[in-house]
């Protein structure tokens, strides 16, 4: 129940802090409390859903009264997809963004991606868990891997760009986890939950829960991880847990 509760102040935390941020995307894989389907609806108002691509959802989605609450069970057979509209997604990899998800995976894989339909693309973009820690890559541009293993547990992961500085950083329950610099461009791909297929065949297929995935068009502020940081450490919060 501690680590619980712990989980939930970092999350209300980082909500708080990021309160003035543009949600440009959420994808919050609730749908399971009104008996789920093939969609996951975007409620950040742009109206880009993600549909289901590959595999089913069929006895896939969470419900309220589960103990992770709402969102998604993949088993590494599924794929969402959001087909880029004509005037592009509102987020732009070129300047400031967030992407954060919820999880609890067993064995990884992708949480959210930019890339072409069939295959992994020049300038494409992948956050994901690769063998038990956080991972982001763009195809030709660079790579960022994580320290902290996230697998087993309920975690909120981040990926923040800073433009101003190329600055990629990787953030575990809203302790920084990884940072580097990278020029990281826009690209024109669909986006997608869960995966990416390469040749027919879906790869580093996401395993375990995921809900709340949500891009924002800013950077996560350095006054948010000293406000952390002054309330001890999430690292202590989840020892003490």
């Amino acid at each position: 129940m501690k680590k619980k509760r712990s989980f939930v102040l970092v999350v209300m935390l980082l909500s708080a802090v990021c309160a003035h941020a543009a949600v440009t995307a959420q994808w919050l894989l609730d749908e399971g409390g009104s008996g789920g389907g093939d969609t996951a609806y975007d409620s950040s108002g742009y109206g880009n859903n993600m549909v289901i691509e590959t595999g089913s959802t069929a006895g896939q989605w969470l419900y309220e009264h589960s103990q992770y609450g709402t969102g998604f069970s993949f088993n590494g057979t599924q794929r969402f997809e959001a087909v880029r509209p004509a005037g592009g997604f509102p987020f732009d990899f070129s300047g400031d963004f967030s992407i954060s998800a919820d999880i609890h995976t067993s064995s990884g894989g992708i949480i959210f991606a930019t890339t072409e339909a069939d295959s992994w693309a020049y300038h494409g973009k992948r956050f994901e868990v690769s063998g038990g820690k956080l991972l982001f890559q763009s195809h030709s541009r660079g790579v960022l891997a994580g320290t902290i293993n996230v697998q087993g547990a309920l975690h909120n992961v981040v990926a923040s760009y800073d433009s101003s500085e190329s600055l990629l950083s990787l953030y575990v329950d809203g302790e920084l986890d990884a940072s580097t610099t990278i020029t990281l461009d826009n690209d024109s791909y669909d986006a997608y939950l869960g995966g990416f297929v390469s040749g027919g065949t879906l790869n580093a297929g996401f395993f375990g829960i995921m809900s709340n995935v949500k891009v924002t068009d800013t950077v996560i502020p350095e006054p948010a991880t000293m406000l952390l940081l002054g309330l001890g450490s999430l690292g202590l919060l989840r020892r003490k847990a």
